[in-house]
């Protein structure tokens, strides 16, 4: 295990031929003290990643299926070309300040504004969690990968609090040699709050895009009429209870709490 503490900066170590700092399983590397440390070394992170105090930035790449954790108080900014992790845990009060280019997380726990870089849910294509609110603006991106139509085959964001559209975009593409067919819809974004706003560009009903000759669009009134799906009928077309039961029940079964002080 690593302890960063308080004003200090790691860099890649040309000299010894290694260009990952690798944090494996049961490893631990915590940021400790007041004041900001730096990270300027691709990580693997298998392990867990805690800001426990202070603030840290990393700046480099992190990718793996660790746990990332940033106490009350306490800051992680990451300017990241990538940054990946399986769980990210924000207690109350944690400042999770996201400035990189691509997220990729699969259980988010606490809060997420983004304003800019793309979020892409999952272990693409899955079913991820976000136990908060979800606010997107400015810049901020999306990402959906269909690699199917059977839920676990395509990406599914599930938020437990509200969801908040203010211009961000969504970015579609399909994976696994996945061809569309008509009548097929996927629902993408199901919240237990509220949603406000559309994506950038898409209002209700409107064409996402063209994949293989096959249109696809956008509603915001599928699940319980508050979720946001894509079809590929030539009208929007509920999604069946049944769906949207089994979309409930992920996200009840997840029992994802947010920490508390």
């Amino acid at each position: 295990s690593l302890e960063i503490s308080g004003n200090s900066c790691f860099y890649i170590n040309y000299g010894t031929g290694t260009e990952l700092l690798s944090n494996a399983d049961g490893a631990t590397i915590t940021k400790t003290g007041t004041g900001t440390s730096y990270i300027y070394w691709d990580v693997i992170n298998d392990g867990d990643l805690k800001v426990e105090e202070g603030a840290l930035s990393v700046n480099s790449d992190v990718h793996g299926s660790g746990a990332v954790g940033v106490a009350a108080g306490a800051t992680l900014t990451v300017n990241s070309n990538t940054f990946q992790t399986h769980t990210l845990v924000l207690d109350a009060e944690g400042i999770f300040d996201f400035n990189g280019n691509r997220l990729e997380v699969v259980d988010f726990i606490g809060d997420f504004s983004q304003d800019r870089g793309i979020f892409a849910p999952g272990a693409s294509p899955a079913i991820s969690t976000l136990d908060g609110d979800y606010t997107m603006t400015g810049s901020a991106i999306l990402e959906i990968e269909l690699g199917g139509i059977e839920s676990g085959e395509y990406d599914q964001l599930l938020v437990s609090g509200d969801v908040v559209l203010t211009r961000g975009s969504l970015l579609v593409s399909l994976v696994d040699d996945f061809t569309l067919s008509t009548n097929e819809y996927f629902l993408i974004l199901a919240m237990d709050g509220t949603l406000t706003g559309t994506f950038y560009g898409l209002d209700e009903g409107d064409l996402v895009g063209i994949y293989d000759s096959m249109e696809l669009f956008i509603t915001y009134t599928a699940g319980n009429g508050n979720d946001i799906a894509l079809y590929t009928t030539v009208s929007a077309v509920p999604i069946p209870g049944a769906l949207w039961l089994l979309a409930s029940g992920v996200l009840a079964i997840a029992g994802l709490k947010r920490r508390k002080n």
